[in-house]
């Protein structure tokens, strides 16, 4: 800011290098611990000729940033790259802490207790044992898949808590318990609530004070044959902030939630602004991929979430680049972005371009060399992923770009 007191003395030419010099120094303290290979003149969101898809949910954000609204909510639907956290966590937080909130809430899958990979974010305990069924791999008992891919089942008594690791969320004030009615199994919250509400698809706790740790006793009653199906728990803030729900599943490509018979019906119990896809790593490791296939699911996947709800933007992120087995670069990677392109201009959604930002084609190795990435050379470690949800958050407030790029 320029005193009034000198500002007379300067010349209009004067102001204008003094804005410019300002705004490349701001330019170079935001980016000058980022790897040099970074393309952040493609850190921007794209869109066809129709733009307004996504400008609803810009207006929300820029609304919720400056207080006057309550809440933003975000689904984001991927495969590893999702399930793992990282990603998620770092725009959840980013977005927390440019509107200086502690509400809002997240989406809770246990992981642990079926044997894979969590988030860090909440932490899941249960003394029962859990079996898993996913929507990344075929069987006759797709009933079971519920809108996060994943369901956990039991068929005994158990025990199941979960503790807020989240330092951007003070509390859980309600809790929505996604589950199929099974008469033979009664589940008992562990923790004191003001009302209970049932409906098609889980049960909604509200609690008589805020806590940042929640359980339930699930009791299977005396000679039943059934199995209790978990789909996830919804563990929200009623004060304002984010709320994330991030429906990843290890190893899911762009036909796999295709294949959760409960997909639509239960994702009308969510509130949505923003649907965000990141599928196309696993289906362009596929010598037999097809372009026009993935083109087909990502279409059908899409009409089902516009019929979910119609009102929310869509964003779909461009496939990174990544290895085969660790050393051949993967060609087939640029052929899988063509037709996320060509998507977008049928739905009149936007992209973000992950692959471009994040250098193009052979650029994972130089992720790889400067530490911002796994051994395998397709996921980035935590340290990259923070720097994703940073640079897609940074896009959100920027102009959007049309595309062809300029």
């Amino acid at each position: 800011m320029i005193h009034h007191s000198i500002k007379k003395n300067i010349t209009r030419k004067d102001m204008v290098v003094t804005l410019v010099a300002y705004s490349f120094l701001t330019i170079r303290l935001f980016t000058q611990n980022y790897p040099s290979f970074i393309n952040m003149s493609c850190n921007k969101i794209y869109y066809d000729k129709d733009s307004t898809n996504f400008y609803k949910f810009k207006n929300k954000l820029q609304e919720f940033t400056k207080g006057k609204r309550h809440n933003i909510h975000i689904v984001h639907f991927g495969g590893s790259h999702v399930q793992g956290g990282f990603w998620s966590e770092s725009i959840m937080t980013s977005l927390q802490t440019k509107a200086n909130t502690n509400g809002g809430g997240y989406f809770v899958f246990p992981f642990r207790q079926v044997k894979t990979n969590t988030p860090y974010y909440f932490k899941t305990y249960s003394n029962g044992k859990w079996k898993v069924n996913k929507c990344t791999k075929i069987t006759d008992t797709l009933k079971y898949i519920g809108m996060c891919g994943i369901s956990a089942i039991t068929d005994t008594s158990c025990y199941i808590s979960i503790k807020n690791n989240w330092d951007k969320l003070s509390a859980f004030t309600n809790i929505k318990f996604f589950h199929r009615f099974n008469q033979d199994y009664e589940i008992i919250p562990q923790f004191k609530t003001n009302l209970v509400q049932h409906h098609d698809y889980y049960s909604e706790y509200f609690l008589a004070e805020p806590t940042d740790s929640i359980a339930f006793q699930i009791n299977k009653k005396e000679n039943s044959y059934s199995e209790f199906i978990l789909d996830g728990i919804s563990c929200e803030n009623i004060n304002g902030g984010v709320y994330y729900a991030g429906f990843g599943v290890n190893g899911a490509t762009s036909e796999s939630f295709l294949n959760c018979a409960l997909l639509l019906h239960q994702l009308k119990n969510m509130k949505v602004d923003l649907f965000i896809l990141s599928f196309g790593v696993n289906d362009v490791r596929n010598k037999s991929f097809e372009k026009a296939e993935y083109f087909n699911n990502y279409d059908t996947l899409i009409k089902i979430l516009k019929t979910s709800h119609p009102e929310a933007s869509i964003l779909i992120t461009t496939i990174s680049d990544n290895y085969i087995k660790r050393k051949g670069f993967n060609k087939r990677t640029e052929l899988g972005n063509q037709a996320i392109f060509e998507i977008m201009k049928k739905h009149q959604i936007a992209v973000w371009d992950l692959y471009s930002v994040m250098g193009g084609y052979k650029s994972m190795y130089k992720w790889y060399k400067a530490g911002w990435s796994a051994k395998d050379k397709i996921h980035f470690n935590k340290k990259g992923y923070t720097l994703l949800g940073q640079l897609m958050t940074e896009a959100f407030f920027l102009p959007l770009q049309f595309y062809p790029k300029k």
